[in-house]
């Protein structure tokens, strides 16, 4: 099957587990895949839970909600309920999806998040949705010393010199590649993209790209066709600057899909980004770039993009 070029990007859980009372059905979880089908999306990509808990029977990871006795939100006790409910009666959630894509003639490539941040249980209504692993381990954090520049970002993000956050990250892409009929993977480093302190990023970078050859190696040992996928700030030199060496996962041919959303931007879109360099940067190598058009506009008259945003932002990628 020729490679994906247009994916689609699904959280799978605000338009999915999120609305539907418990119990949920298979069939209603399958409409992540069907609300698709017939279109020229080729890839789904699938987002594994919140990055910290999972929806899927995961056995080296956590379940999400598995450590809340009292929950605030009804829409997190719905997501635990439903995942639960599907996985009890033989239906792992990502299994279905795996299923329901290949039955529809798509690809899927589950999706982590790396970055989320750390919580202080019981505190906010997000610590629904969080680890016993990142309650247990602040010292894991980027900050955890406390000396690091107050306008420092994401100073709760994991710390990626310490080989336990990186084991701990790198267990639930194995468990899902070895057990799963995936066709890749997708790392989603876009979100808080921040992986070291900021006086130790230089030599963080070799950090950062021996795990990323180690998770390439993972999913090709799982299946020499399945591919790996990094979703990375559009800039080279906003990647540097964050620990990310995607000059060197190129160079190393660790990485088989580049794909590149315009940090600044966000969730918005910016019909204006320039993905030239990345371009240039991935020309004559084993990996390519996909440009990323986010959904949203958010001004006083527009919530989400209507289409002819979308094809206009599509042309000027292109």
């Amino acid at each position: 099957m020729p490679k994906p070029r247009i994916i689609f990007y699904h959280d799978g859980r605000h338009p999915l587990i999120y609305m539907y009372e418990p119990p949920m059905k298979k069939e209603e979880y399958e409409s992540a895949i069907d609300e698709l089908a017939g279109t020229p999306v080729e890839a789904v990509i699938f987002c594994l839970g919140e990055g910290r808990v999972f929806l899927h029977d995961t056995k080296v990871a956590e379940f999400w909600g598995h450590n809340v006795d009292k929950w605030r939100t009804i829409s997190r006790r719905r997501t635990h309920l439903n995942a639960k409910h599907l996985i009890e009666e033989g239906n792992d959630p990502l299994r279905l999806v795996c299923e329901r894509a290949h039955a529809k003639g798509m690809l899927l490539y589950p999706s982590l998040i790396v970055q989320r941040p750390g919580e202080v249980a019981g505190e906010t209504t997000m610590w629904e949705r969080s680890s016993a692993f990142r309650f247990n381990n602040p010292q894991l954090e980027i900050g955890a010393r406390g000396d690091v520049d107050p306008n420092f970002l994401f100073p709760d993000n994991l710390d990626f010199k310490h080989k336990e956050a990186r084991d701990e990250r790198f267990a639930v892409i194995e468990e899902v590649v070895n057990n799963y009929p995936v066709d890749g993977f997708e790392l989603q480093l876009q979100h808080r993209p921040q992986y070291f302190r900021p006086d130790e990023v230089e030599e963080g970078r070799a950090i950062m790209t021996d795990w990323i050859s180690q998770v390439h190696d993972a999913v090709k040992k799982s299946g020499p066709d399945r591919e790996l996928a990094v979703r990375i700030p559009h800039s080279i030199e906003g990647c540097l600057s964050v620990g990310l060496d995607i000059r060197e996962w190129v160079r190393q041919g660790v990485v088989d899909v580049i794909i590149a959303q315009d940090v600044q931007a966000g969730r918005h879109v910016n019909s204006m980004a320039d993905f030239r360099p990345m371009v240039a940067l991935a020309k004559g190598s084993e990996s390519r770039v996909i440009a990323s058009i986010p959904s949203q506009l958010d001004t006083d008259r527009l919530g989400d993009a209507p289409i002819s945003v979308v094809r206009a932002t599509a042309c000027n990628y292109w």
